[in-house]
């Protein structure tokens, strides 16, 4: 009798609360893709969002969290209620493979290196690589870089998940894949073999900093791929007038030594 219909007249509720805590983080979310940085904005949805956290999905909670990384805002009180109610989804396997990268993508990009989160991450995406697909795996293998995340079975096992699904990834996937390894000094031999034949096939697709990164990549890691280095030398030339200093420079010194 009382339990039950209490139970249904709290369901719309519910519904209503979650429906709120959704709207929130898409609202997030799309003032990111329109990189609409609209103060008052984004601090009402912070806010809001604050008081609604124990409504919020995984996928909301991520989302969320690289909106937010996406516009450039650090909201440090939002950042630890986010990952407050992140870590407890995340250490059950709960988190999609895309909510786990984007999480961690978040994290590098607003330079937060939040130990409890980067662990439970790597310790979750472990067992969910075989199912990243080549956003997820250049995402998570650039932002374990950034944060100088020293993991190297991790590390290994996006080496092996890449390698499968390298015919997939596009330009700045690869680029990413080898500045990340290349940037923590790991020389994955296998992998970036892989990633020079895979990269021949979006050459033409490369713009000045896709060169000057990957150039830099394999010259730093001292791994000389012949056809590789004939095809970003050939790219570069006729781009010379789009590259700025700094591209400049990494591919100077990446062809120096080679």
């Amino acid at each position: 009798g009382a339990p039950v219909c209490g139970a249904v007249a709290a369901a719309p509720q519910r519904a209503a609360e979650r429906a709120a805590a959704q709207n929130l983080s898409n609202t997030a979310w799309s003032c990111a893709a329109l990189l609409w940085r609209d103060r008052p904005l984004i601090a009402s949805i912070a806010a809001a969002a604050m008081t609604r956290i124990t409504d919020f999905s995984t996928q909301d909670l991520a989302n969320t969290v690289w909106a937010f990384a996406a516009l450039g805002i650090m909201n440090q009180p939002l950042f630890d209620s986010i990952a407050s109610s992140s870590l407890p989804p995340i250490i059950a396997g709960l988190f999609a493979p895309q909510g786990l990268a984007n999480t961690v993508w978040a994290l590098a990009t607003l330079s937060v290196s939040h130990g409890p989160l980067l662990k439970s991450i790597s310790s979750a995406a472990i067992a969910k690589l075989p199912s990243f697909g080549p956003l997820e795996l250049a995402n998570t293998a650039w932002a374990l870089a950034k944060l100088l995340v020293a993991d190297r079975p991790l590390r290994d096992a996006i080496a092996a998940a890449a390698m499968r699904k390298l015919h997939e990834f596009e330009e700045r996937q690869l680029t990413q894949t080898a500045w990340s390894f290349a940037a923590r000094g790991l020389r994955h031999l296998p992998l970036l073999k892989s990633i020079a034949s895979a990269a021949l096939r979006p050459m033409k697709d490369y713009n000045a900093q896709g060169v000057a990164n990957t150039a830099w990549s394999f010259s730093s890691l001292v791994v000389c791929d012949v056809p590789l280095l004939d095809a970003l030398s050939s790219q570069a030339l006729p781009r010379i007038r789009d590259f700025c200093p700094q591209n400049v420079a990494n591919t100077a010194w990446a062809f120096a030594p080679l």
